[in-house]
């Protein structure tokens, strides 16, 4: 019994000895939590609409090879190791920081905001202005996620062991182009570049502002520049490209896309998109369209873009369309202002009254997309007006290189005609704009009334319609503009020519007046003869021999 009662207390004992270790334990572990502060991170992505295979960054989740800046902020005060630390984010979306040094702890007391963003930008505050710009070059995924700036924010976090929740939003603007060819299309792309231009590409944000995402993308103008989303190598042709875009309004009119065929080879063909109406691309949207490319007639070729939706939304489609309304040099404007392409004039019923010579216009005519010459012939015989009233500038001075490029930039023809066409009784002594006989299109609002072209826009017409290359580097190498022979090859006439949809021919012979003035007196003309072309800016305006090319814009509709 005695031996029984020993081994009952010792096992008691042991029991006991036991029992108060294991609750040494446990209070060891509670005390190395306590001791544990460490703020731990977890994020999210909002979710993308319709998002291309392309595109570098993931449709929920931040891109593992995104560098983060985290603000942690205690009583508006970044506590120790919460000031702009540098983080990293795995497949799982968890955060974690790059060096022992950026980890963060919570504070002694009172609750944090969490305030994170991508890409890292040293010298970056939470409160304050930072200035962030996109990649010119996007053909990277490195570039792409160095534009693609994404913000997070958490206020008034109470200390947790559980990881803290940022979800993530895209501050800029992304833009899909969907680029095919058509069914008969031959035209390689294999070598094609894609690029945004004339866009701003820096901004401002805030990360602390309240509101919505616009709110914090301040926003600032920057110098326009292109950028650059998709170049071939010669492998592949491209099918989706995406690029990131700053916040910002793109003005009716103006061009946004620009796929080139072959940059710089003898082949490339250029297509620009324009937007045909004041576009907004807004923070956090997604604006998506489509490009369907035949073959190319024309160096350049222009289409415009029918924009959808703005409304502001979180990263999904804001779907501009499919690029329609293509022209180009050689096309033909009609008489209720529509463009029809030249090979299918005969089967659209349509009367054309211009054939389409330029998709560049002057600084004056900046509301325009392009010229076009009257299909009706020349008017002959006419009188630019009388000596000794200046109308517009005069382009003059002694013959030299800067004098020949002045005229050769000179697009005044619209404004000009339309100062003399406001002078009392024009239609007597400036025979020369009085345009009565050509089609009456003062009631089609994307098209300006006749006008007489000038010098500029006479030489880029008998340059583009005339496959004339070159005349521009004939003209810049003249010596002399009094009676100056320019070429006696005139196979450029037929070429032009060849765009009549009827009999009557689009040009001749003749001594053709421009609007551009060389003084009071005298005009700059192109004189066109049987077995030669002279330029002189010495003629009199109150000649009574002069022809005149009717031109128009036009603004597709």
């Amino acid at each position: 019994m005695k031996q029984n009662k020993l081994f009952l207390g010792l096992a008691t004992l042991f029991a006991a000895t036991f029992t108060f270790a294991a609750c040494s334990s446990d209070d060891a572990e509670t005390q190395n939590a306590q001791q544990d502060r460490t703020i731990r991170l977890t994020s999210s992505l909002e979710k993308g609409g319709t998002r291309a295979t392309s595109d570098p960054q993931g449709s929920t989740s931040l891109s593992t090879s995104s560098s983060l800046g985290v603000f942690a902020i205690n009583n508006s005060t970044a506590h120790t190791n919460g000031n702009n630390e540098e983080y990293s984010v795995d497949g799982s979306g968890n955060l974690t920081p790059t060096t022992e040094a950026n980890k963060m702890t919570w504070p002694a007391s009172g609750t944090v905001s969490f305030y994170a963003y991508a890409p890292r930008i040293d010298g970056a505050t939470y409160n304050g202005t930072n200035s962030f710009s996109i990649k010119t070059d996007q053909t990277s995924t490195e570039n792409y996620l160095a534009s693609d700036l994404v913000l997070a924010k958490n206020e008034n976090v109470a200390e947790t062991s559980s990881a803290v929740q940022l979800s993530f939003n895209h501050l800029m603007a992304k833009i899909n182009i969907t680029i095919q060819k058509a069914a008969n299309a031959t035209v390689d792309l294999t070598h094609a570049k894609v690029s945004i231009i004339n866009t701003n590409t820096a901004t401002t944000f805030k990360p602390n502002a309240a509101g919505t995402n616009e709110d914090k993308v301040l926003g600032t103008a920057s110098t326009p520049a292109d950028i650059t989303l998709f170049e071939g190598d010669g492998s592949a042709e491209p099918s989706t490209v995406v690029g990131i875009m700053v916040p910002q309004d793109i003005a009716a009119g103006s061009g946004l896309v620009k796929i080139q065929t072959y940059p710089g080879n003898a082949t490339n063909r250029t297509l620009i998109a324009k937007v045909d109406e004041l576009t907004t691309f807004l923070s956090g949207g997604q604006y998506s369209f489509s490009v369907t490319i035949n073959d190319p007639e024309a160096p350049v070729t222009y289409i415009t873009l029918k924009t959808g939706s703005t409304e502001l939304v979180a990263w999904n489609d804001n779907n501009l369309g499919a690029a329609t309304k293509e022209y180009s040099i050689g096309d033909y404007i009609c008489s209720d202002g529509s463009v029809v392409k030249n090979a299918d004039l005969a089967s659209s019923g349509k009367t054309a009254i211009a054939v389409i010579f330029s998709n560049q216009v002057g600084a004056a005519d900046a509301k325009w997309d392009g010229y076009a010459v009257s299909v009706s012939g020349p008017m002959t015989n006419k009188k630019w007006g009388g000596k000794g009233t200046l109308i517009g500038t005069a382009i003059a001075g002694s013959d030299n290189p800067t004098l020949l490029s002045n005229a050769l930039a000179d697009y005044s023809g619209l404004t000009t005609t339309t100062s003399v066409q406001a002078i009392e009784g024009y239609s007597t002594e400036y025979t020369a704009f009085d345009f009565g006989s050509y089609p009456d299109i003062s009631g089609v609002n994307n098209l300006s009334g006749w006008f007489m072209p000038s010098f500029g826009q006479m030489v880029d017409l008998i340059q583009n319609l005339g496959e004339f290359s070159d005349i521009k580097t004939t003209i810049a190498g003249l010596t002399s503009t009094n009676n100056a022979q320019i070429t006696t090859d005139l196979s450029f006439l037929s070429t032009i020519n060849n765009h009549k949809p009827g009999s009557t021919d689009i040009i001749g012979s003749g001594v053709y007046a421009t609007t551009s003035e060389n003084s009071a007196d005298n005009i700059w003309i192109l004189n066109i003869g049987e077995s030669n072309v002279q330029l002189s800016r010495q003629a009199g305006k109150d000649g009574t021999s002069r022809s005149v090319l009717p031109i128009i814009a036009f603004k597709v509709k």
